[in-house]
Formats: structure tokens, sequence, C-alpha cells
């Protein structure tokens, strides 16, 4: 807009039009010289109509491909943002059959997986606990209450969860699944004294509230004694708090929920179908079973008898070997390494390129391909995604033209024949043979279900000083001596020599002289 004009009795309004429409406006443009004379922008400069300089190459499986790479908010959900992801590249694809759009890397993958893998073992763990119980106990009905006292104190435990705005993650699940083992712990005690009364001759009802009451006592400090062990984490601030803090919640939410099931619903159910009562065997298959379990069972009852007497009978023999037992396992603690978290076979390898300063994409990109060609032997690897400069995938490399990274989805770890670990190994010596070259390969790991983290090393040395030269050459010492270490991988310094440029210098009396101002 250029303002308003008077027109006759109207006030019209003007427009600027300052835009190029072809290309011989452009080579048209006048450029005033401070002598006085005008040339034109095509009298210095070649202009012509052609496609931007390539900065970035992206490929999927050797096929020219475009990375996009996307961040949840703070907030969000990751699970919940992938599933929605998923779902617009469905419609994509459907809707645009000329091209395919796929996920390089899925992070909610190893989530439902770590979470799917909890719940099996939860879901497990509970149908153990009540086939053990039959064993025992020989009834039926006993073992089912405590298969009906698993969910009823799990979706108590889901309730406490969601009113302390908790999520269900890998760590509250883990909890979870470490709680479950001690939530029949109070629904059995309560239902082998139930038990025992009916043996005694009491009736159901009786037999529910004299049993119960008696044993209330014992499980309620039993619960406390565990609860206090975990439920102090919760006030512990820094790291350790954010990492624990959803387990310890989760094993006190169970415990809880499992007492007040063990002192109400347990004994309720009993009274109602009457399941202490003794077990009588109503076919000879089940009395068959019955009398083997019971054969095998007095055998061991029989074998610790006699071994408490003896240990009873030589009491000095029995503390000393507990205290040489406990003294070997101090010296042997040292040799047992210690970390952070357990590394986590997520499927994943990042691989990250480095060439010498100034390498042009084009050098890069044949870099990339020759490696691309190396990883194809591997039997293990379904997909490979490489981004070369400014456009490349990982975080981790520069958005230089002299960098790329590679990102290796391997299959399902039922089909691998090798770990990833195993498999890092292997790529890092096949990849040892490519020169001039600085590659780093590490395998994709995701702690917390949270970030990736692909591997920015163990061990970081930090050296501070003025004289640029003397850093680069202790870097270098530290480097080379570290380097002989077995247990180290892919030693390197971060310091890197500047990149070649020209420079130029205006003599401005020759300029002045031939009217350039500058």
């Amino acid at each position: 807009p250029g303002g308003s004009v008077s027109y006759g009795d109207k006030s019209l309004i003007v427009r600027t039009v300052g835009e190029f429409n072809n290309i011989s406006d452009i080579k048209s443009v006048p450029i005033p010289l401070p002598t006085g004379a005008t040339i034109y922008l095509s009298d210095i400069a070649d202009i012509g109509e052609s496609f931007k300089k390539t900065s970035s190459i992206s490929r999927s499986n050797g096929g020219d491909a475009v990375t996009i790479s996307l961040q949840k908010a703070t907030d969000a959900n990751t699970v919940n943002v992938v599933e929605a992801v998923s779902k617009e590249i469905d419609k994509l694809n459907k809707n645009n059959p000329e091209y395919s759009l796929g996920l390089v890397f899925d992070q909610a993958e190893y989530i439902k997986l770590s979470i799917n893998n909890l719940t099996q073992s939860a879901l497990l763990g509970g149908i153990l606990a009540i086939l053990v119980l039959f064993l025992f106990l020989h009834s039926f009905k006993m073992s089912m209450i405590i298969g009906t006292a698993i969910p009823i104190s799990i979706i108590a435990t889901f309730n406490a969860m969601y009113f302390s705005n908790m999520s269900l993650n890998i760590i509250s699940l883990g909890g979870l699944a470490l709680g479950i083992g001690m939530l029949v712990d109070n629904a059995i005690v309560v239902l082998d004294n139930i038990h025992r009364m009916r043996s005694e001759g009491k009736d159901a009802i009786e037999a529910s509230l004299i049993g119960t009451k008696e044993v209330f006592g014992p499980i309620l400090a039993s619960t406390l004694t565990t609860i206090v062990v975990f439920l102090p984490i919760v006030f512990v601030e820094g790291f350790a708090s954010q990492i624990f803090g959803n387990l310890s919640l989760t094993v006190t939410f169970s415990l809880l929920s499992s007492l007040v099931v063990a002192a109400t619903v347990v004994p309720s159910i009993c009274a109602r179908f009457d399941a202490g009562r003794p077990y009588k065997a109503r076919s000879a298959f089940m009395s068959g079973i019955v009398k083997i379990w019971d054969g095998a069972f007095n055998a061991i009852d029989s074998a610790y008898r006699r071994l408490l007497k003896g240990v009873i009978r030589h009491r000095f023999i029995t503390i000393l070997c507990a205290i040489i037992i406990f003294v070997s396992s101090c010296f042997l603690l040292p040799s047992i390494g210690t970390e952070l978290m357990p590394v986590s076979d997520q499927g994943q390898i990042n691989i990250s390129v480095k060439l010498p300063g100034s390498t042009k994409i084009e050098e890069t990109n044949k870099t990339a391909a020759e490696i691309e060609s190396i990883l194809t032997g591997f039997e293990d690897v379904e997909k490979i995604t490489t981004s070369i400069g400014s456009g490349s995938y990982s975080a981790l490399t520069g958005g230089s033209a002299d960098s790329a990274s590679i990102t290796l989805n391997l299959v399902e770890k039922e089909k691998r024949l090798r770990s990833t670990v195993e498999t890092v190994e292997l790529i890092r010596q096949k990849l040892a043979q490519v020169p001039g070259t600085e590659i780093s390969v590490t395998a994709s790991s995701s702690y917390m279900g949270g970030m990736s983290v692909t591997g920015s090393g163990g061990v970081t040395i930090i050296v501070y000083g003025d004289e640029i030269p003397v850093l680069k050459e202790i870097s270098e010492t530290y480097k080379n001596a570290l380097t002989d270490i077995e247990s180290l991988r892919e030693v390197k310094t971060t310091f890197e020599s500047g990149k070649p440029e020209f420079t130029v210098y205006v003599d401005r009396q020759k300029a002045a002289a031939f009217g350039l101002a500058g």
C-alpha cells in the first residue's frame, strides 16, 4: 500500500507494485554509480533460473526421502502423541499413494513393550500365586478368593494413583509388579487362619471373624514394616526422588489396598461361601495329585526338621559359617559393576559420520553410500535411514555438509541373531576400514521411557587452559593413553581445527579510482 490520492470527486487507494514477473525484469534492474553513470544488474552478474544448491540429502533403504523430526510438548504423553501421529500418517498414505510415509524412530514402541512385559509378569505372578496356594490348601474356592483379592487390590491401587496424579509408566508398573507378590501375603495369612478355625469345628461366620481378628495385628505390623522401607523415598529430593518416587508410592498404595482387602473382602467371601472348610477330593485324579504333593511336601518337611535340629545342636558352627559367608560376600562386592540403569535392547543403532572440515556434500554422500553398502550386509538390519548435511536426523551431529547421520532399525528381538550391543561391536569393526572419517556407533536406549539416549560416553575429561596449542597437545596425549584401555570405545576429543577459508582485502585507493565506494 502506498497511501491514497484524490482523483476528481474520488479518493483512490495507491498500491505500489515492485515484484519481478520474469528473469528479464531482474536483469534490467538499474544500478546508479557515484560517477553518474548507470549500469544494469546483468552487466555484473549471471542471472538465471535454477534449483537451490543441495545442502542436505536424506535416504531410506537407498531411496530418496525427506526426514521430519517431531518433538512432543513437555506435558504431553509420549504414547498418545505417537498414536496420533501414526493415525495421521495412515491417512496421508491412504490419500496420497504416490509416496509412502513411515516411522524411523518410535519412542512409544519401547514404552508399550516395557509396559506389556510388566503387565504379563504381574499377571503371571498372580496366576502362580493362586496355583501355589491351591497346592498347599487343596481348595479351589480358597484359591479363587486370592484370585479375587488380587484384581480388587490392583483396582484400588489404580484409584489411589489416579488421585495422586500418577501415570502408568515403567517405574510405577514396576512397583505394582513388585507389590503383587506382597498383595497376596495378607490375604493368604487371613485365609490360612480361617481355614485352621474351620478345621477346629467352628462355623463359617465364626471362623471368618475370629480368624481375621487373630491375625489382623500381625499383618498390620508386617505391612507397615514394608511400607516404612519404601515410603521415605517420596520425601527424598533430587534425581532419586524423580526416578523412584512413583515406585515407592505404588508399592505403598498396593500394600495398603491388600491390607484393607484382606481384612474385609476375604473374610466376607469365606463366610458367604464357606471356603475355609477342609478339602475333600471329589475324584480319584485330584486325590492322586493331592497325595503325591503331600508326600513330597512331607518329605521336604522331614528333611528340614532334621536340618533344623542339627543347626540348633551346632549353634557355634552355624553362626561361624554365616559370618564367613557374609565376609566373603563383602569381598566379592567390588567385582560387581555399578551403573545408573541397565542397558536396554531397543533395537536401534545410531551412527555419526564426520569427515574433514569443508568437505563437499557430494563427497560426504559418497562416503555415506559406502557405509550403507557395508551395513546392508547385516541380516538383522531392517531399515537404514541416512541424513547428510544440514538436514541431519540426529541432533548429535553437526549441521554442516561434512557430517552425516545413519539410523539403523533392527528386526524384532526374537528374530535377531545377535543383541543390539553385539551388532554395534561388529559394525564398529566393519566401519573401521572406511578411511578419512570419524565414525561413532552407539546403541540407542531409553531411560524411564522418556528421552532417547544415544550414548554420550561414560567418561568425560575436561582440560582447561588459555593456550590452544597446549590444550590440543594435552588432549591428544589423553586420547592416545585412553585408547589403550580395552574396555573403552570411540575415544575422541572435541578439539577441532578451523575450517579453510579465503580472505579478501579491498584496496580502497584502487576501488576509489574506479568509482567504487566502500
